[in-house]
């Protein structure tokens, strides 16, 4: 299944050595609002530099570029432990609308594929790895959107991500937590709750 990819914007010159913009200060801030550094858990160094990547809703192009845009590595016990991206894109606002509703399928439709000819994966054993998808509404009205993407290579890797929705704002945050988190059970708020957590990030970054 090919990938609908969130990227930044182009610009001229070599991004990784340049100072980080207000978006990535912000973005930064809203993240230890939620996830707070702890110096041996859980830091953030950057950019990460990697796009998001959603499931396919049918439509062209497969890259949307956002004028918003960070990512940053993970740090735990002073190894690399995972990135956490965010963009904020009003300017694609009715096409996030659509991958978000195509979210849920994709999942579905990948995790159908892992499992032909074998048992169905239990459903708390999914849940606590993140791999599930979920619809609600925020109190002032805001559509959140969870699911993982499941990326198959030589195993398979799954991304929480939640997409926000208002009717003038977009805001996707996507972690990748398979090192940091481990199997399951993991306390961290990343990890034992990845929804509420990636939520909470893209609440502060609604203007």
């Amino acid at each position: 299944m090919a990938l609908a990819l969130l990227a930044p914007a182009l610009a001229g010159g070599a991004a990784a050595q340049q100072p980080l913009t207000p978006f990535q200060q912000e973005t930064i801030k809203a993240i230890y609002a939620v996830l707070p550094y702890q110096r041996e858990q859980f830091a953030l160094v950057g950019p990460a530099g990697a796009p998001l990547a959603l499931y396919p809703d049918g439509q062209s192009p497969e890259r949307i570029e956002c004028q918003q845009s960070a990512s940053f590595k993970i740090l735990s016990r002073a190894s690399e432990a995972g990135a956490i991206a965010v963009n904020v894109c009003p300017e694609h606002l009715a096409r996030l609308r659509s991958l978000a509703a195509a979210g849920p399928r994709g999942f579905d439709t990948v995790l159908d594929s892992l499992q032909k000819g074998m048992p169905p994966f239990p459903a708390d054993k999914l849940r606590a790895g993140g791999w599930y998808h979920e619809r609600s509404n925020l109190s002032g009205g805001a559509e959140v959107q969870y699911f993982a993407v499941l990326l198959v290579g030589h195993g398979v890797i799954g991304i929480p991500t939640v997409i926000v929705l208002t009717d003038a704002q977009a805001v996707v945050v996507q972690a990748a937590t398979t090192q940091l988190c481990g199997e399951g059970g993991n306390p961290f708020p990343l990890c034992a709750d990845p929804k509420g957590t990636l939520s909470a990030i893209a609440q502060r970054l609604l203007k």
